[in-house]
């Protein structure tokens, strides 16, 4: 999560540091939205970023320079050598998946770079025992592995 924290701008950090165990382990993603308020996502509601944790109040809007900002950390300050989780319109940090929307620039029907981003939503990667119980008697034949291919979308 360091790293992450890192790309995240300060007040969200330090919303971050402030929480309890038990509140991280709620949060499923951030949505950080140029104009719009931030919010922390757990379960079916929003928090927003505090002194002290997360609050119930409005958050804190996010700005198009903390955007930029936060893509440029995202990038490393080399967003050409990320060209390809650009054109898929996400990247992976520690295991958590940022996923960005924006302006892009297109040639040919190809997307070449982003060169504005107005929204993120971070993806905190947790275990979710039990997830695979429904298909898991489908993939083993006598107790062992069958071949098989995992498609999501």
């Amino acid at each position: 999560m360091k790293q992450l924290l890192q790309i995240l701008p300060p007040y969200i950090a330090k919303t971050w540091n402030a929480m309890t165990e038990r509140d991280k382990r709620e949060v499923t993603e951030i949505r950080l939205r140029v104009g719009k308020p931030v919010y922390f996502c757990c379960g079916r509601s929003e928090y927003a970023p505090g002194e002290e944790g997360l609050c119930r109040r409005d958050g804190k809007i996010f700005t198009a320079e903390e955007a930029a900002t936060m893509w440029r950390r995202l990038c490393r300050d080399a967003p050409y050598a990320h060209l390809e989780g650009q054109r898929a319109g996400f990247m992976t940090v520690e295991g958590n998946r940022v996923g960005f929307t924006g302006t892009y620039a297109v040639s040919e029907g190809d997307i070449r770079h982003v060169e504005a981003v107005s929204s993120f939503c971070v993806r905190i990667m947790r275990e979710v025992k039990g997830c695979a119980s429904g298909v898991y008697p489908f993939l083993l034949a006598d107790n062992r592995p069958l071949h098989t291919l995992l498609i999501s979308p």
